[in-house]
């Protein structure tokens, strides 16, 4: 009976070893589980939404007017891409600006040690949303200038105006000479002088003042290192609007010894003005 009892007791001891050992297996294998299935730790889940909200709100880098003048004022290379459409390029833009459409943003790689500024409008808000996600899947960084083209006209900065008659702005860049003083000048030999001739060259070679520079009103930005920087610039055109634009055109250029050509039969005989062929 003694023995017997003694057996039942250790089957009592074996069976409670085993299912201890169960009981230790199935809580060990359960955090195993949750460690690599279960929930993440709250840490883990707050870095990675954080990353995803910053990968959401994140944003293209831009540049204040006041930037871009100090590093233009430095010497630094600026080039500023437009992408207001060609309208409104013509109409006014920032000096020696290239014209592009948004589409091509993504296509534009700047030169080493260029800083690339795109200027855009603030006013046309859905072409800004479409220019800001083609900068975003840019490798190189284009910068937005802040304010757009509007900001940059607002601090005062130069642009080059296609010239409007109505408007007084571009009329007060504007000082006029009249043929007659013109005359005057070059019959005198005057050595002081640079007659610029702003027509398209085909009118040009159809009748021009005799010795005058043809340089097109649309080339003259680009060209206007052929400018004496020494003399006094007569500039003129086909008809006194072109002129106009050719005398404000210079204004915004800097040039601020030019005169422009008063009336609009310059390239007439009666002008008294020496003219070839």
């Amino acid at each position: 009976m003694q023995k017997r009892r003694m057996f039942q007791e250790e089957s009592k001891d074996s069976r409670a070893v085993v299912i201890g050992g169960i009981l230790i297996l199935l809580v060990g294998g359960y955090m195993i589980f949750r460690q690599f299935y279960g929930e993440k730790p709250k840490e883990a889940l707050t870095d990675s939404s954080n990353s995803e909200a910053n990968q959401e709100e994140m944003t293209v880098p831009t540049v204040s007017a006041e930037v871009v003048r100090q590093k233009i004022l430095n010497g630094d290379k600026v080039r500023f891409l437009d992408v207001r459409g060609e309208e409104n390029f013509k109409t006014e833009h920032i000096p020696h600006a290239l014209l592009l459409t948004p589409s091509l943003l993504g296509t534009y790689t700047p030169a080493n040690g260029e800083l690339p500024v795109v200027v855009f409008s603030s006013n046309e808000t859905q072409t800004l949303e479409v220019i800001k996600n083609t900068l975003k899947q840019k490798s190189s960084q284009l910068f937005l200038l802040e304010g757009g083209f509007e900001q940059w006209k607002k601090e005062g900065n130069q642009t080059i105006a296609l010239g409007d008659p109505n408007s007084f702005m571009d009329q007060s860049k504007v000082t006029y000479i009249t043929p007659g003083e013109v005359a005057s000048m070059l019959s005198a030999e005057n050595q002081d002088i640079f007659v610029l001739d702003v027509q398209s060259e085909q009118n040009y070679q159809r009748k021009h003042i005799k010795g005058a520079k043809n340089i097109p009103l649309d080339q003259l930005e680009k060209r206007s290192e052929e400018l004496p920087p020494a003399k006094n610039i007569i500039v003129y055109g086909e008809s006194e609007l072109t002129s106009f634009q050719g005398g404000v055109r210079l204004s915004d250029l800097n040039i601020f010894t030019a005169k422009t050509l008063n009336g609009n039969t310059n390239l007439q005989k009666e002008s008294l003005l020496p003219l070839e062929p």
